[in-house]
């Protein structure tokens, strides 16, 4: 079973859309009433009925070969197809569009490139890849230039490959080439998806053949369909403090501080904690906790929220070790203070959202660039911008609630760990069911998306196509909550895209028998029926 794709330029005439589910349903023996029992499995099916395709020009020539073919390559049930509801129209005000020129390759190889040991070609939109040699791994595909993105914004590239002549065996990835943080990829053949955040306002994405053996000159693969369009990424809500609730506890070390009582949380709980400063003259008065992280180079987002009593100013700061990422807040007007990035540090950036009830998250994020295991999370109290050495007078304190750090290229929800006292891998919840959280939207925007829109999410099934249900708007750290039919059948991982730009969900064939209808040598017509995979 391979997956395959309708190529994006065949016209419909008409797609009709179903829902799917499978739901029981009885009535009680004595009552009459209604019993309904949804099992799961909730999904969509498509219609899809195409224009004539034809005539005598080389351009319908080339389509009519394009839809029999594709038909043909769906094996009856055997192949899943990524295919779209090319009738709907985006309400929203999301600011996706696809980056890349020429990314059918309706013009052929313009605006393509490879590295040395490929050549490129391309007919009947599908661009072709060719070894000219083995001695490395190289850049099979890739744009000849640069693409202009928003800098630290989520991306999303793809490119849908097929298996040609030689054993390539999975041996591609997709990178961007630039200087960017780049997430999950799917190295096997068919739609390869990765995301990446770019650390400056240039892109690159490529496939990459990481394989330098068992294939020959001569061998290539082809590729039907390259993308790079802005999304948006799952929110999990992964923590990797203990304790995140509870600052009077042992996890945290309290330095010429501390925790006298608890005090009402922005959810109206009693789960905030006060940090209160003692009397030592010219000195930081701070809690600090310090978490496990990978060795290799990442971003990583250390937020809180934060409210004043009798201390307006405090202090967020991520210490590996040597150096430390920081950043001054008013905690009484939700203001950004001054940022310092030490050495092992980069591109650290700020975001603050009011919380109500007195509370704003505040939040930094930057790249830790040394191979440092360990990241200090310190928050200080401070009188002033950039004063946070001073003598305290043993009754000024911030409130905090909420303390969360997670890898990650921007802010996230605050996550609770105080039931468990665990790290990561108990406090990351999964979603399901028919809503997600979202962070990397763009800041305060409402009607990013509107009813009827759709997205495409990312799960282990590959994809899933959804209608959006109610409108998304974002707050002033890019977060939103996103609900959306029919529900999950997989739950994504952590920083799984969601999909804006040209939707796609992976489906199987459910009619009697693929066929096609043909007009004597010049015109082809078809319908279609399938149901996601």
């Amino acid at each position: 079973m391979s997956d395959v794709m309708m190529p994006l330029n065949l016209r419909h005439a008409r797609t009709s859309v179903r829902y799917l589910d499978s739901s029981g349903i009885s009535r009680g023996m004595f009552g009459g009433q209604t019993i309904v029992a949804a099992r799961g499995g909730d999904r969509l099916a498509l219609t899809l009925e195409m224009t004539k395709h034809g005539g005598r020009t080389t351009t319908g020539l080339a389509e009519r070969a394009q839809l029999r073919a594709w038909l043909a390559s769906l094996r009856g049930r055997q192949n899943p197809v990524f295919a779209q509801d090319k009738s709907r129209q985006r309400r929203g005000s999301f600011p996706t569009g696809e980056l890349l020129a020429n990314n059918t390759f309706e013009n052929g190889t313009t605006g393509w490139a490879a590295s040395g040991e490929y050549a490129l070609t391309a007919s009947d939109r599908l661009l072709r890849a060719t070894r000219t040699a083995v001695s490395s791994n190289q850049y099979a595909v890739r744009p000849s230039a640069n693409v202009t993105v928003v800098q630290y914004a989520p991306y999303v590239m793809r490119y849908f490959v097929l298996q040609g002549r030689g054993a390539f065996a999975s041996g591609f990835t997709v990178d961007e080439t630039v200087d960017a943080v780049v997430g999950a990829v799917n190295s096997t053949f068919g739609m390869m998806t990765a995301v990446t955040v770019p650390a400056t306002t240039a892109a690159r994405p490529s496939l990459n053949d990481r394989v330098s053996s068992t294939f020959i000159a001569g061998d290539y693969i082809q590729v039907a369909y390259a993308s790079m369009a802005r999304c948006a990424l799952v929110d999990n809500a992964v923590n990797l403090l203990l304790r995140s609730d509870e600052f009077d506890n042992a996890s945290w070390t309290k330095t010429r501080c501390d925790v006298p009582n608890s005090q009402t949380a922005p959810d109206g709980t009693a789960t905030a904690d006060t940090i209160r400063e003692d009397s030592t003259a010219s000195n930081t008065h701070l809690v600090v906790q310090s978490v496990a992280v990978a060795s290799g180079a990442a971003d990583y987002c250390f937020t809180v929220a934060l409210k004043p009593s009798g201390r307006n100013w405090a202090v967020l700061e991520m210490h590996e070790g040597t150096n430390g990422a920081n950043c001054y807040f008013n905690v009484s007007t939700g203001a950004v203070g001054t940022p310092t990035t030490g050495a092992n540090w980069a591109n650290l950036r700020t975001a603050v959202t009011d919380l109500g009830n007195g509370f704003y998250q505040c939040s930094i994020t930057a790249r830790k660039t040394s191979s440092s295991t360990s990241i200090a999370c310190r928050i200080y109290l401070a009188t002033a911008d950039t004063t946070s050495s001073y003598s305290g007078n043993g009754t000024s304190a911030v409130i905090a609630w909420r303390a969360t750090i997670a890898a990650s290229s921007g802010p996230r929800r605050l996550t609770s760990t105080a039931a468990n006292n665990q790290g990561p891998a108990s406090v990351s919840s999964m979603q399901t069911g028919s809503a997600l959280y979202l962070r990397g939207l763009p800041a305060s925007t409402n009607g990013l998306l509107e009813i009827d829109d759709q997205v495409e999410i990312i799960t282990g099934r590959g994809s899933e196509l959804k209608i959006v249900t109610a409108r998304l708007s974002s707050d002033a750290a890019g977060m939103g909550y996103l609900q959306f039919e029919p529900p999950l059948r997989t739950a994504p991982v952590d920083g799984a895209p969601v999909i804006i730009h040209q939707p796609m969900g992976r489906f199987l064939f459910s009619g009697d028998a693929v066929g096609f209808d043909n007009d004597p040598g010049v015109w082809t017509t078809a319908s279609a029926e399938f149901e996601e995979a």
